[in-house]
């Protein structure tokens, strides 16, 4: 476990080849729950965004899977991809629904799914938002990444860390 951002927030670093085994594949789930430390008023203060999650393989630049979430221009956006390659999906909460969705105490559960081409968005357990996407032939090493609560930069820390409680975190075969 490192600290990051001088914040005080933790976040979990897992690094080799065996990342591609818990994410490889043409078909799989992320599901996790996230507990908000913020009201959305609060989170419209922060300027950066807080990573839930993020996968990358040899290519530092790959960033073959995450879950964000931010304040943008007053709307709560949560970004996510699934098999990299810049496919980044937004989901915008719906105006008035914010605080609801996941204010200060609130816990989201989130689930992304990918299949062949196809992703969604799960809330809990409401699909809402489906995507397409280009499936990636990714490859993963010594150096493929999977964080947990940031964004790791190698040489340099986490970054764009998480203050939600991240819990229950998941990842494998698609779960009906």
């Amino acid at each position: 476990m490192s600290c990051c951002a001088n914040n005080a927030n933790a976040y979990y670093k897992f690094t080799g080849a065996a990342v591609g085994t818990a994410f490889g594949g043409t078909q799989g789930q992320v599901t996790f729950y996230l507990r908000s430390r913020n009201s959305f008023a609060q989170r419209s203060t922060a300027s950066a965004y807080r990573t839930a999650f993020d996968v990358r393989d040899i290519n530092i630049s790959n960033h073959l899977y995450f879950f964000t979430s931010q304040a943008v221009n007053g709307r709560l956006v949560f970004s996510y991809t699934v098999g990299g390659n810049g496919q980044v999906q937004n989901y915008y909460a719906p105006s008035g629904t914010e605080d609801t969705l996941f204010g200060s105490g609130v816990t989201l559960k989130v689930a992304i799914v990918w299949n062949n081409g196809t992703s969604q968005l799960f809330f809990n357990d409401v699909m809402v938002q489906s995507g397409s996407y280009s499936p990636q032939s990714p490859t993963w090493g010594a150096t493929s990444n999977f964080d947990l609560g940031a964004t790791e930069f190698l040489n340099f820390g986490g970054f764009d860390s998480s203050d939600d409680v991240i819990s229950n975190f998941t990842v494998g075969p698609i779960v009906n």
